[in-house]
């Protein structure tokens, strides 16, 4: 998570990560990431199944990146985090933070 504070009362918020990961596993699963601000999950979230099939698949890459709008109503400090969650999962979850890219971008309105 990081601390961002806005320069303006009545801006948006534009808030991209990526960053490479590793989910490890067998059999179906399913995941979703998610850009929270405050204690509040944006609409936009990455979404990725495996199912539970013969012919292979990715178990990274799909995830991410992930970039979302909030619409900033305050000059209060704003804490923004990237969240992964195991939606019908038994596998583990590792983001690599070595060449993240984590960008937010104040926009006038």
């Amino acid at each position: 998570s990081t601390t961002y504070n806005p320069k303006s009362s009545s801006s948006y918020i534009l808030i991209y990560y990526n960053t490479t990961y590793y989910s490890s596993g067998t059999n179906g699963d399913d995941w979703f990431t998610n850009i929270n601000v405050n204690g509040v999950d944006l609409a936009q979230f990455g979404y990725q199944l495996w199912n539970n099939a013969n012919g292979g698949g990715t178990r990274s890459g799909i995830l991410l990146p992930i970039e979302g709008l909030y619409q900033n109503s305050s000059l209060s400090a704003l804490t923004i985090l990237i969240t992964a969650r195991r939606n019908s999962s038994d596998d583990t979850f590792t983001f690599n933070r070595v060449g993240s890219l984590f960008k937010i971008i104040e926009i006038a309105r």
